[in-house]
């Protein structure tokens, strides 16, 4: 099922931006300034080439890059000018982009996309995850119309090496309008291919796409289990506030059962992975949300999902609804010590101070005694660089 949900060949219209065109790009180890990213920025010294451009894939235009190690370079610039006719008759503008590892988008100097770059990140930094598929896979980014004008437009980009060590980097991008209604044909298509990477698109555009709910409900009774359990992911990302409307029919059998509890684990510690790390992009603490919930609707039961559903809830600014999660985590297994620095991050956002610091201690005392066990439940790892975060967002408050 993931090879027909990355099946590269199916494209939107591309009408506003195209593939596979020329770039500028900058691809020395030298910062270009604050503002590279802006429309007035001079880069007619910067050179030219046609995308995909980057190296280690079969790109169009390869780019120079040392060995790697120490010196290698970590951050790629890439910008480019286009027009558009009538900026107030776009509908449904979605940039679709290949990127390897980290990404960060600006549209006429306004910010528009960041995937696993810090906040605060800068020339030579690198980015905080690897990209699954090596930047082989597209990803959709539904885009506010209100970034695009009528007349000359900028975009620019920065694309990040996940370490110094990096054998291969990616970039192409295009811009498409119209794309929910395009996306409601591909649905109906009777190609089985089209069908799935018009259901995987709609999941990344998610709340905007909300208009193809009613063609994706019924997915959730098809006869193949994977179809199910992606369209179930799919509407969790569309419209996450409807969750209780969208069930999926019970399992059949215990190896229904066991691949659902399987995956439900994977997502989970896709989602822990990204939400128990601070200074991360929105972006991906939504997209981490999503996975979570995903995770809760195939193993409902599962305490520790739920701890992970309220740390991706403090993470996107919901905290008195990550309390309620974890009540609901206390009462399968207890508390653990991620539930106790979960709680104390919601309660010190909520304005709890003195709760904050009680459970706080709580998951202190429970750590130093966790490390003098060899069989330990939780990653320490993890733990620990949670709990220095929580411990300073108390001190500072």
């Amino acid at each position: 099922v993931h090879k027909l949900l990355h099946d590269k060949t199916l494209k939107l219209s591309e009408d506003i931006l195209p593939s596979e065109d020329d770039w500028k790009y900058l691809a020395e180890n030298t910062d270009p300034g604050s503002d590279w990213y802006q429309p007035e920025f001079d880069d007619s010294s910067w050179n030219t080439g046609a995308a995909p451009l980057g190296f280690g894939h079969d790109e169009s235009t390869t780019l120079e890059h040392p060995e790697m190690g120490k010196d290698a370079r970590v951050t790629y610039y890439f910008r480019k000018s286009f027009d558009v006719a009538d900026a107030d008759a776009l509908r449904d503008p979605v940039l679709t982009v290949y990127f390897d590892d980290g990404l960060v988008i600006y549209l006429n100097g306004k910010e528009v996309i960041r995937r696993h770059v810090s906040p605060d990140s800068q020339h030579g930094d690198t980015a905080y995850r690897e990209k699954m598929g090596q930047g082989k896979y597209a990803s959709y980014e539904y885009l506010d119309p209100k970034h695009l004008q009528a007349g000359r437009n900028v975009i620019a980009a920065a694309v990040y090496q996940a370490s110094n060590w990096s054998a291969d980097l990616r970039f192409d991008t295009s811009i498409s309008s119209n794309s929910i209604s395009q996306l409601d044909e591909m649905m109906k298509s009777e190609d089985l291919n089209t069908r799935n990477a018009a259901l995987r698109i709609a999941g990344q555009v998610g709340p905007p796409a909300e208009t193809l709910i009613p063609n994706i409900k019924p997915l959730l009774s098809a006869s193949n289990k994977n179809v199910r359990m992606q369209a179930y992911g799919v509407l969790l990302a569309i419209a996450p506030q409807q969750k209780d409307e969208f069930k999926l029919p019970p399992a059949i059998g215990f190896r229904d059962r066991l691949e659902r509890q399987q995956f439900a684990s994977i997502m989970n510690a896709k989602s822990w992975d990204m939400v128990c790390r601070p200074g991360r992009s929105s972006d991906d603490y939504r997209q981490a949300y999503r996975y979570s919930l995903v995770a809760q609707a195939l193993n409902p039961t599962s305490g520790d999902i739920k701890n992970t559903v309220a740390m991706a809830l403090v993470r996107i600014g919901d905290h008195k609804e990550a309390l309620k999660r974890l009540a609901e985590a206390r009462k399968i297994h207890g508390m653990k010590p991620s539930d106790y620095l979960v709680a104390a991050v919601a309660y010190q956002k909520t304005g709890k101070s003195e709760r904050a610091q009680e459970v706080f201690d709580q998951a202190q005392q429970m750590l130093e005694e966790s490390q003098k066990k060899e069989d330990r439940e939780e990653s320490l790892r993890e733990l620990e660089m949670l709990h220095r975060e929580v411990s300073e967002l108390l001190n500072a408050d």
